[in-house]
């Protein structure tokens, strides 16, 4: 009987210290991946209702920063190049939307 319990216990610690060294591996692979990976992983991305897409080259949140415009009696959001200051997109609401 005590070599039964043993041997189930034994089993349960094995089993245990396997799931833990699977979520280790996991997270070190994630870890990996960001490390090595580079800083703006889009494909594409659209910026506008109309379907303007902005290549990948152009798109990385950290050269990039919003500001209010007026268009057409609306306030937009104008998306914008923090190296030049031009445009690259921007979003208003839908007329009559709140």
């Amino acid at each position: 009987m005590k070599r039964t319990i043993m041997a189930i216990s034994a089993r349960i610690a094995l089993t245990a210290a396997r799931v833990i060294a699977a979520a280790c591996l996991c997270m070190l692979g994630l870890w990996a991946y960001m490390v090595f990976a580079p800083d703006c992983r889009f494909d594409r991305f659209e910026w506008t209702r109309d379907g303007h897409r902005v290549p990948a080259s152009e798109v990385c949140a950290r050269d990039l920063a919003l500001r209010e415009t007026r268009r057409d009696g609306r306030d937009c959001l104008e998306l914008y190049a923090l190296k030049d200051g031009l445009p690259i997109g921007e979003h208003c609401p839908v007329p009559g939307a709140r």
